[in-house]
Order: C-alpha cells, then structure tokens, then sequence
C-alpha cells in the first residue's frame, strides 16, 4: 500500500512538472508572437480566454502570416515572396517517453487574425495554394481513388475454362476498354483492369490469346501516333503509359497470330459464337495493321493498302454489331477476367476520372465512325491529299489555302476522334511524309501557288516572303486539327500574331508580287476570322438572339473576302479554283438569307430573349466579335451600328416591310441553291461533294419553308422552330401546324 501511494505521488509531481513546463513554454510562445505583431503579454492575456491543456491530434510545428495583396500585417514587414514567418517552434521526440506532447494554437490564431487584413492568411512554410487545389478527402470512395481494396496480380484468378460465350464477351469488353481509354481515360482503370493481358502465357485458346497481344499492340501504335502528333489535350488523352509494356506488333506477326487463332476454330462452325469469334479476330487484325500502315507509313501505297484493311474491317464489324451477344448489355460488366481494383496502386493522386466503362452498343458505333473517319482519311476523299499527286506536274490545282478549307470542313463534318484527328495531323506536317509534304519547301510551294507565283519563275524557292509565312501556315493547319473549343481559342491566338508578324513580312517583302503577298495575308486572315466565329456553331456558344448578328457579321466577312478573291484572280479560274469560287458565292448567298430570315423573326417576335436593351445588346456584339475583326489583315470592322443600320434600311417600309423579308430570304436561298448545283458539278465525290450536297439540300428545303410561310401570312401562323440537324453552321426551318 505505501508503494502504491509512493508511485501515486510520484506521478502527481510527474504531473505538475509537465504543466508547469507546458504553461512556461507557451508563455514564451506568445510573448515572441505578440511582440512580433505589435502587442504585449498583458492586451493578449487579457483577450485568450483559459488556456486548453487537452492532447490534441496534431502537432503544430510553426504558423506564418502570408502576404498575398501586398498589405502588411501591423508590426510585420513582408519577407521575399509576401510570406514572413512569425514563430517557428518545434519540440523533438523525447527517447523516453512513448507519447508525444501536443501544443493547441487555436487561441493565438484567433488573435493573429484580428490583425490580418484582406487577402492574407495564416499557414505553415510549406504551404501553397497550388497544392491545396489538389486536395481529397482520404477515405471518400468519390474522391480517394486509392481507397479500398487492392488486388495484386498474382492473387487474381485467371479463369482458363471458358466457354465460347466467355469468350466472346471478353473480347467484347476489352474493346470497350480500349474505346474508353481513347475518350480520355487512364489505362489503369480501362485495359488493364484484364487480367488476360498480364497472363498471355497462360492462355490455351489460340483465339483469346491473339486477340489480347493484338489488342496490347493496338494500344501501344495509337499512344505513339497520338504523342506524336502532340495535339491532344487532358479532355481529349492521357499521355501516361503507367509502366505498361506497350510493345506494336510487325504485320507479319499480325497475321501469323490471326492465322493460329482461326484455325483453331471449326471452320464448319457456322453458329452465331462461331462466327463472332472469327469475326471480332478479322476485325482487330485488320484495324490494327490499317493502323499500322497509316501511323508507320510513308508512301501513296500505304494509304490504299490502309483503305483496304479498313474495308475489311468495317465489314467484320457490321457483322459484330449485328447480333450483339452472349444476351443482353446487362451481361458486360459480368466478363470473366476484369478486375476494376487490379491497378489502384498505380492511379495519381489526385481527384479521380469516371471511368465507367461503355457498352458493347456504344463502343461498336464508335468504332465504326473511327473506321470510317480513318478510310476517309486513307482514301484521300475527305482531306486534301487527294490533288497531292498532280502538285509537281500541276501545282496550280492545289494550294495552301484549298488545303486549309479541305481540312476545316472535313472537321466540322465528322468531328473525328483524337486518334482520326493526330493522324491527319501527321500526314499533313510531318516532313518525313513522302506521299504528300516529301519536304520542307512543299508547303512553300503550296503558298507560293496562293501568292500566284508561277512553277517556273526562278524566285519561288527564295522568296524570303513565302519562307516566312509558311510556318506560320503550317500552324495554322496544326491548330485546326485540335479539338473544337481549344481551336476556336487558337485561332484568335494565332490571329494575333499573324496580324503583327505579317505586318512585318510584308512591308520588309521585295518581290515582283508584293500586292499579291498582301491579298493573301488578308484572305487568310478571313479564313481564320470565318473559322473561329463557325466554331462557335460547334461549341453551341449562341444564343437564339445572336444568330442575327451572326450571319450578318459573316455575309459581311465573306462578301469582303471574294471582292479580294476576284481581284486577285481576274483571269479566268481552273476546275478546281472555279469549284472554290462557285461554293463561296453559294456560302455568301446563304448567310444572306440567314441573316434576312432571323431579321424576319425577330420583327414578328418569334425569338426569344429580346427583352435586352440596346446597350446591352451593343455590348454583347463587341464582345463577341470586336476582337477578331479590328485587324490590320482582314476587312473592315462591321460594327454594331452599322449591323443596326442594316436591319433597318430592310424594315424601314413597316408591316409591309416584313412581309417582304421572307420573299428575299426564298429568292436568296434560290441563288444558294444553284451555286450549290453548280459546285457538284464540278466535284462529284469527296467531302467537298458531301458538303455540296448537305448544303444544296439544307437550302432547297429553307426556301420550301419560307415559300409556304409567305403564303400562310392570312392564315393561322404554323409553329416555326429551327434546328441544326443537316448542317452544324446553318439551321434547318421547320414548320409545325398549331
């Protein structure tokens, strides 16, 4: 017993020591900060309330007051990069004891920040904003991607005994793997989450075997045309392997596996498993070396060898979407072999994609439109190459303009993935290219062909003009071939310095064709100018109020660019510049009709949000437009008061007045139309003659739709609506009864 009140003692005296140690310290703590900020000992004794001695949860080493406006705290001065550490204090683990001592700064803070003006805070040295950006709740299964089970690879099962069901519905879904991770996602959390593709060894079926080394080749050749291209950005790709072999596979090799993996199958097996195991083999085998040829290549026969495998490819692939099976979609996530949790252990830290897999529907309709988009490409029908091979003993049927324009519209036509998108990219810059661009000086021939300089004149190749402005050419198209929003925000980039560097190139410019210099720098200047504001159709950045304004700032553009057009070509034009000409005339027709059009429903009050002021919409207009049109190079800046002038001078005659506005839309969509016609004339396949016909079709049916609301003006008013479901730059008239 007297033990026990001998230990009791002690510990009580124990006790009192640390308190006094404890109380001792903290009054030294903040002696030194108050002194610091401007206070003594006694003012903030007498502003803390009692002193809380209980443990707490963590350690605070040292706090700091960071300047981040520029004012400072009262008694501080601001050290280099606007932080300045008031105390720093730190107590080092003592040996022989197990717990650690805690100190609670609550108090001195609250004081500290009675001190704190706007735009400053308190926090320790290491602290930054940036960091504090990336922070995530550990343990929240929403936002702790590393949270959770984890799997190792050698503690996953490998499921060997599988039916031919199974096997098709693994090789179902390691497709739709590869299409989520080409729609921006992490290879940890989409393909590799197949645990077949860590096991190729273990695999007895020659078929499954060949479609997963096939697959891991087609992963590792559309990361490298894509980093190669370097036009991707995070919402379109991540360019980050994780450690992953990623190893592309020789076309002989291809076919030597597709070889053994169909022979292994009865060739008598004419069942729906049968054939869809055949089919989605044929399928891969042929993308993949279609790939191959259109990442690896360099000849004219690399793309139709390309064209070719595409065909094949897209006739397995009919095949495949036709009977999707083993049963219903709800059976995709239950393929034998995936482990969602099999590489958390690789994800960075930071907040989580979704990566919720597509459906085998979905994945197969994208992989179409990407065989698709990709046989375009190889045929040359829907991008410029198809005029390459008559550069040299023709170049006046191509230039670096019709280049441009075939590339934009190919664009805004299909919207092709990143995959489609850096390929196009690749064959259209890349110097090593022999079919197209087999060297650096092709695309100076290209503009020098823009600027009318003849093949045959000696100062073509030395021009210092042509040198100085194909690069900024070749950017331009690079810039084009980046997703929708981030080359609508390229472009006005690339007008600005297009804008101050060619002011430069054109003055220093001493060649015989200095104004034929300076209508080029103009037309493109148009383009791009044409470009950025047809974007914003694709971005869907315009209300229904501002496709007034819109088509009216375009017919402005385009009417100025075919005036610079027809004084640089005042000879008469070949084939394909008259095919150009013929469809910009058609374009300029159409906006007119487009702006006559919306002016008629904003007089009759069928638009909505026309509440706004005119300040305000005056506003809105030089927002939106008084940026790319103020330029040296391009036309003169078509302000808000003159578009107001413009509308009217077309309703000055009153209710009369309004009438007549849907007559002239009908007579301009007329004019369209022919010119249209007229265009497919001249080109009879391509994307140009699709985007000819899209157009001729679009503007036949407008002038239908206002023909019989011009009739309709003493009748019950039908339910006018429009929408962009023909083309994504012009609106489709649709009239409903009601």
């Amino acid at each position: 017993q007297r033990d026990r009140e001998n230990q009791r003692d002690r510990e009580t005296e124990r006790q009192s020591d640390r308190e006094t140690e404890t109380l001792t310290h903290k009054r030294g703590l903040w002696r030194k900060t108050t002194t610091k900020l401007g206070m003594n000992v006694d003012q903030l004794e007498q502003t803390l309330p009692s002193v809380r001695e209980e443990v707490q949860d963590r350690p605070v080493e040292c706090f700091a007051i960071s300047n981040l406006t520029g004012a400072g705290v009262d008694g501080v001065n601001p050290g280099d990069g606007g932080c300045r550490e008031v105390q720093r204090q730190s107590r080092e683990p003592k040996s022989d004891r197990l717990d650690e001592e805690w100190l609670d700064v609550t108090d001195q803070c609250n004081v500290a920040i009675r001190q704190l003006h706007p735009g400053q805070m308190i926090h320790g040295p290491n602290f930054t904003l940036q960091d504090a950006m990336s922070v995530i709740e550990l343990g929240d299964p929403k936002m702790d991607i590393g949270a959770g089970s984890r799997i190792r690879i050698q503690d996953c099962p490998v499921p060997l005994l599988l039916t031919t069901d199974q096997i098709i519905l693994v090789c179902d879904r390691l497709l739709a793997c590869i299409v989520t991770w080409l729609e921006s996602h992490l290879l940890p959390q989409t393909v590799f989450t197949c645990v077949y593709l860590f096991n190729l060894d273990k695999i007895d079926h020659p078929g499954l075997r060949c479609f997963c080394k096939v697959s891991i080749a087609l992963v590792g050749l559309s990361f490298d045309a894509i980093a190669a291209a370097a036009i991707s950005e995070d919402e379109d790709f991540i360019r980050h392997a994780f450690g992953f072999s990623l190893e592309s596979l020789s076309e002989d090799h291809v076919k030597e596996l597709l070889r053994e993996g169909l022979l292994f199958i009865n060739p008598n097996d004419t069942s729906p498993q049968g054939e869809g195991i055949s089919s989605r083999l044929e399928f891969l085998s042929s993308f993949y070396l279609a790939l191959l040829r259109l990442v690896r290549g360099k000849t004219q026969q690399d793309l139709r060898v390309a064209e070719a495998f595409l065909r094949v490819a897209a006739g397995n692939l009919r095949e495949m979407g036709a009977n999707i099976f083993p049963g219903s979609e709800s059976q995709d996530e239950l393929a034998p072999g995936f482990y969602p949790d099999l590489n958390k252990h690789l994800l960075p830290v930071a907040p989580p994609r979704t990566h919720k897999i597509l459906s085998r529907k979905t994945a197969f309709q994208m992989l179409e439109t990407w065989t698709l988009n990709l046989s375009k490409i190889s045929r040359g029908l829907d991008v410029p190459l198809y005029g390459a091979t008559t550069i040299v003993s023709n170049p006046s049927t191509l230039t670096s303009l019709s280049v441009l324009s075939h590339v934009a519209r190919y664009l805004a036509q299909d919207n092709p993935s990143i995959l489609s998108r850096s390929i196009l990219k690749n064959w259209l810059i890349t110097s090593q290219r022999s079919f197209l661009f087999d060297s650096s000086r092709t695309w100076e021939r290209l503009v020098a062909m823009d600027i009318n300089f003849s093949e045959d004149e000696p100062y073509v190749s030395e021009s210092e003009c042509v040198v100085k402005l194909t690069p900024l050419v070749t950017r331009l198209a690079l810039n084009l071939c980046k997703n929708r929003g981030r080359a609508r925000r390229r472009l006005l980039n690339f007008l600005e310095v297009w804008d101050r560097m060619v002011h430069n190139i054109v003055k220093q410019c001493q060649c015989p064709s200095r104004e034929n210099v300076h209508r080029f720098c103009t037309r493109v200047a148009n383009f791009v100018v044409e470009q950025h504001v047809l974007l914003g159709f694709d971005c869907e950045l315009y209300s229904s109020g501002e496709m007034c304004s819109v088509y009216a700032f375009l017919a402005h553009l385009k009417q100025f660019d075919s005036r610079v057009t027809s004084e640089e070509h005042p000879t008469p034009l070949n084939g394909t510049r008259l095919m150009e000409s013929t469809f910009n005339e058609g374009t300029l027709w159409l906006y007119r009709a487009m702006r006559t059009f919306f002016i008629w429903m904003e007089e009759t009050g069928l638009l909505p949000n026309q509440s706004a002021g005119g300040a305000e919409r005056a506003m809105t207009y030089d927002l939106r437009f008084e940026a790319i049109g103020r330029r040296t190079f391009g036309p003169p800046y078509f302000s808000y008061d003159q578009f107001t002038d413009l509308k009217r001078s077309l309703t000055y005659q009153g209710e009369s007045a309004i009438g007549e506005l849907l007559r002239e839309s009908e007579t301009l969509l007329g004019f369209a139309k022919r010119n249209f016609d007229s265009s497919m004339r001249l080109c009879r396949e391509g994307a140009m003659f699709t985007e000819f016909h899209r157009l001729f079709t679009l503007s036949d049916a407008n002038m239908k739709s206002c023909a019989r609301l011009r009739r309709a003006v003493n009748e019950p008013l039908k339910r006018c609506s429009i929408e962009f479901s023909v083309h994504n730059h012009f609106p489709l008239i649709k009239l409903h009864d009601g």
